[in-house]
């Protein structure tokens, strides 16, 4: 809220301290992805100490992704508002309609927790070696995820990190991210819209310039 209302100052300070505290030893859990939530070993919590304790232990270190519903939509960056709509073809309608309860999260914003942190730190920063480092720490989260991809919301980072080179003027590197994210999930990904919006805006612009059209294009 405090970016949005363009209180950037306060939204850093706020960041800061958020990164103060942080734990190494966080477990990312992304419960909205089913493989995860069916292949979960439970045994874990109970192989050393009493269950209620080991349960306790285990949820305070849990890190859980960030939801925003269509009510919300005025707490959250503008381009996000995307991913409410990923659910695009109509594959992805009969996908969804099979087992409707496990997906009506894809009617939410829905983004792993550390890649929205430091996605706000790059916005409400104006410091440049600050924006590079939170997009560098994005970097290396993505990779990170690279073998688990049905463990967390990947293609959302990546279509962030598509954001934030467009707003560099990196757009044909944004174009490659997004396209990247689409081959990681080809279905119910915002990917498509940014790849439908950005290539809009090379023709628009072009056409207003009333400048031809190259086949690379």
């Amino acid at each position: 809220m405090l970016f949005c209302t363009n209180k950037k100052k306060q939204a850093e300070a706020l960041l800061q301290q958020v990164e103060n505290m942080m734990k190494p030893d966080l477990i990312e859990v992304s419960i909205k992805r089913v493989p995860y939530v069916l292949n979960f070993n439970f045994d874990r919590i109970t192989e050393e100490y009493a269950p209620t304790y080991q349960l306790a232990k285990y949820l305070l270190k849990l890190l859980l992704c960030v939801e925003f519903t269509r009510e919300e939509t005025q707490c959250l960056p503008n381009n996000i508002k995307y991913e409410m709509y990923r659910t695009i073809t109509h594959d992805d309608y009969k996908e969804r309609g099979c087992i409707e309860v496990l997906y009506i999260w894809m009617e939410f914003a829905v983004i792993d927790a550390k890649p929205f942190w430091y996605y706000l730190q790059y916005l409400s920063s104006d410091d440049v070696k600050k924006k590079t480092n939170a997009f560098r720490k994005l970097i290396e989260h993505c990779r990170s995820k690279q073998d688990v991809v049905n463990e967390c919301h990947i293609e959302t980072t990546l279509n962030i990190i598509g954001l934030i080179l467009e707003s560099e003027q990196h757009k044909s590197v944004a174009w490659n991210m997004y396209h990247f994210s689409a081959t990681l999930v080809p279905r119910n990904n915002a990917a498509y819209w940014h790849l439908f919006r950005l290539l809009g805006n090379v023709v628009y612009s072009k056409y207003r310039r009333n400048e031809p059209l190259s086949p690379c294009s």
